[in-house]
């Protein structure tokens, strides 16, 4: 085979991987008949009321070719207009009461279906900083005004890739490459409304095509990168932004995607908790999406519990030193972390009390060390001069699973945390937090007791060690210094 020859073999197999990418918009000459077609549609017979399968489907081809037509809502209180759009409007509903009850092979069908999918959802958006509100506006949220006929391409949508009449290798053509990256980028919509539907299609589409999971992963994973290294700084909170849009629909793909994951968990689903969960916990706007972000962790968790360490390791990495709001959320965030690890825990500290030596993983010294700088950091949050801060670092001693870590890797950080306790509880600021702390120190001595009393009697021996090295010290110095004044009074002596 010569070069000409591979050349044209690999570009038809280009073009047989990947169908519908160079769909165009109706030109104005193409756009006129159609619109007063689509004007005298109510004159066109239902499709229920054809006499066989054959003409239904002619007539269907012609419906959805009307549906071609873009109607213009900036006009849509103009009379020619809004019947154009009352008329598109039965038309589509129509077309999607023949998708609901029947299932259909014909290939024509399918390529009309797509075009009338790909020429009406994928179209330029609006420009954030164009319609964006002032945050003392009362209505925030923006309204796609052609969302009437949009919802129901979105329902047309899900029953044509829903489609299991269509062979699979077949409907992959049309899905891949610009149909998936153009769905994807749907995301982008102000409409909040619009993310749900493209988050439900991508859902059947990731269930039904193996073959386009990578893909979908890819593109989904590019998006949030877009949002982590693109996004600068706003003067708006995750209220009035809107440059977060999409995000927590995509975080809730991923969610349901790593619940399905087999154990052990692939190399490329490391790379996405690493590369794109973990970064999005820095960007401006986690408050927004922050609850699916904590869903997306803790099944992470469940899945393979070693990867904590890489998620406590990114939060302490990205921890916000600066905004008490997103300090909460992370310590809220590291709660429901540990709540995941609890059972690897008490494996731990089984492993730790065995009478004979039991050899650790380095995985397993990575995770003790991980704990212990979180517990280190929730302790440095109980000295913030936000209030609302060192509270909630107060409460979490509260919780279960924080009791776990001090039981299991107490040896290490209990040292730690009774001396900011009992800082705290005299020198903090407010009266309520040292009230608080108090309360917690007790509560604590009250949980294990045993422990409490060897480490206050260990402390107790450690300060009078200390103060007898002390006593030493002075007195070795002491003694030195005398033993230097008779020296040099000797050499005074004999040179006299």
């Amino acid at each position: 085979m010569n070069k000409m020859q591979k050349k044209s073999v690999h570009g038809s197999k280009k073009r047989d991987s990947m169908i519908c990418t160079d769909m165009k918009s109706l030109s104005k000459e193409e756009q006129e008949p159609l619109r007063r077609a689509l004007l005298k549609a109510s004159e066109m017979k239902p499709l229920n009321s054809a006499e066989s399968s054959s003409v239904r489907m002619l007539w269907l081809k012609k419906k959805i070719q009307l549906c071609l037509v873009q109607c213009d809502w900036n006009k849509k209180d103009e009379p020619l207009e809004a019947k154009l759009i009352a008329n598109k409007r039965k038309v589509l509903l129509e077309i999607l009461e023949f998708y609901g009850q029947r299932k259909f092979k014909s290939m024509d069908l399918l390529k009309h279906s797509f075009r009338l999918i790909w020429l009406n959802l994928f179209r330029a958006l609006p420009d954030p900083t164009a319609i964006r509100t002032a945050p003392s506006d009362e209505e925030m949220d923006f309204r796609e005004p052609a969302w009437d006929h949009l919802v129901l391409i979105y329902e047309i949508a899900f029953h044509v890739v829903t489609n299991t009449e269509i062979d699979k290798k077949i409907m992959q053509k049309y899905l891949r490459g610009k149909f998936l990256q153009n769905l994807i980028n749907l995301f982008h919509s102000l409409d909040d409304r619009e993310p749900q539907y493209v988050k439900i299609i991508l859902h059947a589409i990731y269930g039904r095509f193996m073959a386009l999971r990578r893909d979908i992963r890819q593109y989904l994973a590019q998006y949030c990168l877009s949002y982590i290294y693109d996004t600068k700084c706003e003067l708006f909170d995750s209220n009035t932004s809107i440059l977060w849009q999409g995000v927590p629909e995509i975080l809730a793909i991923f969610c349901s995607i790593i619940q399905g994951l087999n154990v052990p968990v692939k190399q490329d689903y490391h790379l996405l908790l690493r590369n794109v969960l973990v970064p999005l916990h820095k960007t401006y706007h986690v408050d927004a999406f922050h609850e699916e972000l904590i869903q997306c962790c803790t099944q992470f968790i469940v899945k393979d519990v070693h990867s904590a360490a890489v998620i406590f390791g990114g939060m302490l990495k990205f921890w916000p030193t600066m905004s008490p709001l997103k300090e909460q959320l992370f310590i809220d965030e590291i709660v429901h972390l540990l709540n995941a690890c609890s059972d690897y825990m008490e494996q731990f500290g089984c492993n730790k009390s065995m009478k004979q030596q039991y050899i650790f993983s380095r995985k397993e010294l990575q995770f003790e060390e991980i704990i212990i700088s979180v517990i280190n950091r929730l302790c440095k949050c109980m000295f913030s001069e936000h209030h609302q801060v060192s509270e909630r670092a107060l409460l979490v001693w509260k919780e279960d699973s924080l009791r776990l870590c001090l039981e299991v890797f107490g040896d290490k950080c209990w040292s730690t945390v009774y001396s900011a306790l009992k800082k705290l509880s005299t020198t903090y600021w407010l009266p309520d937090i040292r009230n608080i702390s108090k309360s917690v120190l007790i509560g604590l001595q009250s949980t294990n007791p045993q422990f409490f009393k060897s480490y206050t009697s260990t402390k107790y021996i450690q300060k009078l060690e200390k103060r007898q090295k002390f006593d030493e010290n002075y007195k070795r110095k002491e003694r030195e210094n005398k033993w230097r004044q008779v020296q040099q009074l000797a050499i005074h002596q004999i040179n006299k």
